[in-house]
């Protein structure tokens, strides 16, 4: 089984709404009424981008204090892999800020695949040379569909709720 991350938006409002009954998140995040289709997902690059924007942040690129490099607050039940975590739209304002700076020469300079699978980046696959441009081209797209999702949150002045499935 492998883990994907997810990006979920919800307003403002609804994050109140959940912090009250935490139980909601499931609804919220698996709603009955329709297939599971998320709204952003970085499928098995959330760890790698992690370690990138970490390298990133130990470069002086940005603040090592930056919200998206610490975890988010948990919320509501235990999911597939823990239960969600979420951001408020303060939070999601300020990483959309710092990582919008993040260009692809930044990203390929934090790339380092023999260090990711030293420390068994997930998904692990970062020893084949063959595939030294593919995984990079792998997580560089999904870093920028994640990067347009908190772009659009951040416009809408929507929190965020992250989870692992």
């Amino acid at each position: 089984m492998s883990m994907h991350g997810y990006l979920h938006q919800v307003s403002p409002s609804r994050l109140d709404e959940l912090l009250v009954d935490p139980e909601q998140v499931v609804d919220e995040l698996y709603p009955s009424d329709r297939d599971f289709e998320p709204e952003c997902t970085v499928e098995k690059t959330w760890e790698a981008i992690q370690f990138i924007l970490q390298v990133l942040s130990q470069l002086g690129h940005f603040p090592e204090d930056s919200p998206y490099l610490k975890e988010g607050e948990t919320i509501g039940p235990e999911l597939s892999y823990g239960p969600a975590e979420y951001r408020t739209p303060q939070e999601v304002s300020t990483i959309d800020e710092t990582l919008s700076v993040i260009d692809d020469d930044m990203l390929r300079e934090a790339y380092q695949p023999d260090l990711m699978q030293e420390y068994h980046i997930y998904p692990d696959v970062w020893d084949d040379p063959d595939q030294t441009e593919w995984n990079f081209d792998w997580i560089r797209e999904h870093f920028r569909s994640m990067l347009a999702y908190y772009r659009d949150a951040a416009n809408r002045g929507n929190a965020m709720l992250e989870h692992l499935g």
